[in-house]
């Protein structure tokens, strides 16, 4: 009869190229130590064997993701905060107004009836509307302008005694610094304008063609 080799007498030397196959290593006999570095490459890792407790806290670093990997299903709903969004991403939308009710007398030359102070740079929407009215010595016409920087609108109407006219004007205007939009009328004596508001609204882009 032959023999049991002794204990511990087979080492590397006595084992033949690939005799160690699978069904002769024994249930969990394989720990951390016996691997070496780098052995366990992509492909030896099973589909979907790697879950979120195998992974170490901290350890997926930003070179570990893939390009465009993170999708909107992958970020949690209400995660990214102000903090998280770059500088420039987001341009704040404000709005601001100014009115004088009036009523307020009309010069024969151009003259400013109220102004909003536009207090930061950036691109403006601007609206502005007011209804004139005249004395029964004022009838005629009456000019109004609407000023932000070189840009401008114009709107006239013709006023006689109880018969207000109603006016509308809107400038796009880009501030590279703090500036005011100008309301300014001119139509001369008995002339008058009425609930005067400027209103500026601060958006992302505009453009302006004709």
């Amino acid at each position: 009869m032959s023999q049991a080799p002794p204990s511990n007498s087979v080492g590397s030397a006595q084992l033949k190229s690939n005799a160690v196959t699978t069904p002769k290593i024994k249930n969990n006999a394989v720990v951390a130590a016996k691997i070496a570095s780098n052995a366990v490459v992509a492909v030896k890792i099973a589909s979907n064997a790697v879950a979120s407790a195998k992974i170490a806290a901290n350890a997926v670093t930003t070179a570990k993701i893939a390009s465009n990997a993170v999708t909107t299903e992958k970020v949690q709903d209400g995660s990214i905060t102000a903090a998280d969004l770059a500088a420039g991403v987001l341009t704040p939308n404000s709005a601001a107004g100014r009115f004088a009710n009036g009523p307020v007398t009309v010069g024969s030359g151009q003259t400013t009836i109220t102004s909003l102070a536009i207090g930061d740079a950036g691109n403006y929407v601007l609206l502005a509307k007011a209804y004139a009215t005249s004395t029964s010595l004022g009838f005629g016409t009456i000019s109004c302008r609407l000023q932000a920087g070189a840009n401008f609108d114009e709107s006239q109407a013709y006023v006689d005694d109880g018969q207000p006219a109603s006016l509308s004007l809107m400038v796009l205007s880009t501030y590279n610094a703090a500036g005011t939009a100008d309301f300014s009328c001119s139509g001369g004596p008995g002339k008058q304008v009425n609930f005067v508001k400027i209103t500026a609204l601060r958006v992302a882009t505009i453009s302006n063609t004709g």
